[in-house]
């Protein structure tokens, strides 16, 4: 039989695979606290990057104001809003006057920059909680929430006037233009008016600025009364 190991010599050999388990131990949680916050930093990366790619889907290109989607979803939602709150809401559409002319006289580049620098200026007529998007071409739509007609049309009338009196300049070269605007409201806790009727009605009181003369601001009565 094999002379036994010294007691002293087993306990040193079981501390020294002791620390080795140990030191295993510790290497594997820290590498798993490094995982840990790797994923950390990937899943906000990765919900940075999503909003991101919600907010291209949501935006113009061009102006870089919300697009026709976002538009027609938000006015959906405003819709469900104001049925629970009892309140009204009113969409105004904006048309610039002639501009297909405008675009065939000076070019689309010009025409580019004409409605960027519009929807900026538009933008510095509105609340926080308003909304401008980019309807289709040179359209334009303005969700004001809680607003009532004497306020939309006070709203409408000073962006028609801002854009009116405002010099667009580009490449030393200066142009001007008016806009058309059309108001109407849909009060969802009591009428029957979708969302189809209340962009229809906008649409209506645009066309009639048009027949007018242009440059002019148009409001549609629930009553089908024509006001200014």
């Amino acid at each position: 039989m094999e002379k036994p190991k010294p007691v002293e010599d087993i306990l040193l050999e079981a501390n020294a695979a002791l620390s080795v388990i140990n030191l295993t131990y510790d290497q594997m949680n820290r590498e798993h606290v490094a995982t840990k916050i790797q994923l950390q930093k990937l899943a906000r990366e990765l919900e940075t990057k999503n909003k991101s790619l919600q907010n291209l889907a949501n935006i113009d290109g061009l102006t870089e104001v919300y697009n026709h989607r976002f538009l027609q979803a938000f006015i959906e939602k405003e819709i469900n809003r104001s049925k629970r709150k009892q309140t009204n809401f009113r969409l105004v559409l904006i048309d610039v006057d002639n501009f297909k002319s405008f675009n065939g006289l000076y070019g689309h580049q010009t025409g580019d920059f004409i409605l960027k620098e519009l929807c900026k200026l538009l933008t510095l007529c509105l609340r926080e909680y308003d909304i401008l998007a980019r309807y289709g071409g040179e359209e334009f739509a303005i969700v004001l929430a809680d607003t009532k007609v004497d306020a939309a049309v006070i709203v409408a009338e000073r962006m028609r006037e801002k854009v009116a009196k405002h010099t667009f300049i580009i490449n030393n070269m200066k142009y001007n233009v008016t806009a058309s605007f059309g108001i109407a409201e849909i009060a969802p806790h009591v009428d029957t008016l979708k969302r189809s009727d209340l962009t229809d009605n906008a649409d209506k009181t645009l066309l009639e600025s048009k027949k007018k003369g242009k440059n002019r601001v148009t409001v549609w009565r629930q009553k089908k009364k024509w006001f200014r």
